[in-house]
């Protein structure tokens, strides 16, 4: 049971041990997160944001703010979590199953593992439809959208017997350098 002390102890302050945890360095997180916001961003962002026009700016801020102040809540919950419960100090391979166990019980883990399963399958699907509409523009030899969609997934779908991220770290080293390879190009279509 935590003392009273131990609530008011500011939380980026508090005692978890964290040379005992084993996951991603800094470096390797901050690799995955620029690979995906580059890959994403200069994918999507300019054609959004000429469609949306100055109110797709403000939504652009409105969705970073909102993104920002949710990694911090959630960060919070997670060192909580830890302080509370020291199961978590170890490796957790599903962390926002845990906090959704222990705020609400079962039921809050299966909603929130619902919630996470849902959304991978739906961004896997649409980076899946624009992969394919992108190679059906490069390549106009005669093969349609519809047959890129399943030639792009077999082609994906061994990187995802990896496991988990710190398994095919190269991968996103290779992905930012062809981002920055095509951009420099130009073959990345811009409005």
């Amino acid at each position: 049971m935590m003392s009273l002390q131990d609530e008011l102890t500011p939380l980026m302050t508090a005692n978890v041990d964290a040379g005992t945890v084993k996951g991603l360095t800094i470096l390797t997180a901050g690799v995955f997160v620029v690979g995906e916001m580059a890959g994403s961003g200069v994918l999507a962002l300019p054609k959004a944001v000429v469609d949306t026009g100055w109110f797709g700016i403000v939504m652009i801020i409105l969705c970073a703010i909102s993104s920002a102040y949710t990694a911090i809540i959630l960060g919070r919950c997670w060192i909580i979590l830890q302080n509370r419960f020291p199961l978590y100090r170890e490796h957790v391979p599903y962390p926002y199953p845990a906090i959704g166990y222990e705020a609400f019980g079962n039921p809050g883990k299966y909603i929130v593992s619902f919630c996470v399963l849902f959304t991978l399958f739906g961004v896997s699907t649409v980076f899946l439809l624009i992969a394919s509409e992108n190679i059906q523009s490069l390549f106009t030899g005669g093969i349609s959208f519809c047959a890129w969609l399943p030639i792009i997934a077999a082609v994906l779908c061994p990187f995802t017997w990896l496991g988990t991220p710190k398994d095919f770290w190269l991968v996103c080293f290779l992905i930012i350098k062809t981002i920055i390879k095509f951009h420099s190009l130009d073959l990345i279509m811009t409005p």
